[in-house]
């Protein structure tokens, strides 16, 4: 399974949204409450390992995201626990 907006034209506007896990305690109940919004195709989300080792689930091949150069410029990786593309 697969989210629809991550394989369609890129929107025009969108915005991206990275959090940090503050409180794990609400780990849990902020996914569910998420999950009930999350379309896959009008909202994308992404899970950072650390939000999936809270919720005691692994993905085999799972791993950071690679740093990158192009050219002159550093790209770094940018982890986040959770990952939200609202697609405009």
């Amino acid at each position: 399974m697969y989210q629809k907006g991550i394989v369609e034209e890129v929107s025009s506007v969108a915005r991206y949204v990275i959090y940090k896990i503050s409180d794990a305690t609400q780990v849990k109940s902020i996914v569910a409450e998420l999950s009930a919004h999350v379309d896959g195709e009008s909202i994308v989300v992404g899970l950072g390992q650390s939000l999936l080792r809270e919720l005691g689930l692994t993905i085999p091949g799972m791993r950071k995201f690679a740093e990158m150069k192009a050219g002159e410029v550093d790209v770094p990786s940018t982890e986040g626990d959770l990952w939200c593309w609202l697609r405009g």
